[in-house]
This record gives structure tokens, C-alpha cells and sequence, in this order.
């Protein structure tokens, strides 16, 4: 349980630092980190795909795994098996999401560049980047860690049943 805590807690303080540093990037400007539209479409997209690749029992199963995050109490060796290649899909998935997002802004962008003032074109830059900030986040904070924990969990199991 002690474990647990801990870990929770340097999770927490990784989520301090990183708000500190997008903080002093942004001058006290938070609010050119949040576009809705770009987190609607990154989660909506990785939950779609993965609603069609691993069905609705997957999808479930992968909302649900984020418990183990935190947890010393795995299941059964299959089971994390098929977690950490579900959670190896959806990580690509942020990328993808990410670029299929910057992609669409940018054909939007060039295509209203003609009627749009320079700074208006260079905002609309900016927030093409965002996705990739969202995805970055998600894929690195909570997926990869997912994934290394089910495969070292993996590994350890291996090696007791040989």
C-alpha cells in the first residue's frame, strides 16, 4: 500500500513540475494550451479506433487497466498480455490522432490563408501544435508507463514459470 502512495504522490509531483514548466513557458498565458476541439478529436479518436480494434470489451478493458498504474495486483499472464499490446496500439493511436489533427488544421489553414492577417495565421499555427502537446502527454504520462509495467510484470512471470 505504501508503494502505491508513493507512487501516486510522484506522479502528482511529475504533474507540478510539468504545469510549472508550461507556466513559466507561457508567461501566465494557460489559456493557449487548452483547445477543445484538438482533445475532443485526439480522445475521440483514439477511443473509436480502439472500439473497432478491440471491440467494446476491450475498449472497457483499457479504461479499466489504468488501475494498475498504481497497483501491485495484476492478473493473469494472457490478460496483461493482451493489455500492454492493447495499450501499445493506443499509444501509436495519440500519435496518429495527433497528426491526422495537424494535418486537418493545416489544409484549414492554407486554405483560409488568403483571407486571414498574418497574426490570425500564425495563431492557428500555434494551435496545430497543441494535439501533439495532448497526445505527448497522454501517450508518455499514463500509456507508457502502462506498457512497461505490464511488460516487465510479463517478463517477471516468464521467468518464474521456466
Amino acid at each position: 500500500m505504501a508503494s502505491s502512495s508513493y507512487r501516486i504522490i510522484t506522479l502528482v509531483l511529475l504533474l507540478i513540475i510539468l504545469a510549472s514548466v508550461i507556466i513559466i513557458a507561457s508567461q501566465r498565458q494557460l489559456f493557449i494550451y487548452f483547445d477543445m476541439i484538438s482533445a475532443i478529436f485526439l480522445l475521440g479518436f483514439i477511443s473509436l479506433m480502439t472500439l473497432l480494434a478491440a471491440g467494446f470489451t476491450g475498449f472497457i478493458q483499457s479504461l479499466l487497466g489504468v488501475r494498475f498504474l498504481f497497483s501491485h495486483h495484476l492478473f493473469g499472464k494472457e490478460s496483461m498480455i493482451n493489455l500492454a499490446n492493447l495499450y501499445r496500439f493506443q499509444y501509436r493511436l495519440c500519435y496518429s490522432a495527433a497528426f491526422l489533427c495537424s494535418l486537418l488544421g493545416l489544409i484549414s489553414v492554407f486554405y483560409y490563408e488568403s483571407t486571414l492577417k498574418q497574426n490570425v495565421l500564425s495563431a492557428g499555427i500555434s494551435v496545430l501544435l497543441i494535439s501533439w502537446l495532448y497526445a505527448a502527454i497522454l501517450a508518455e504520462v499514463i500509456l507508457r508507463p502502462l506498457i512497461f509495467k505490464l511488460s516487465h510484470a510479463i517478463t517477471l512471470q516468464n521467468k518464474d514459470d521456466a
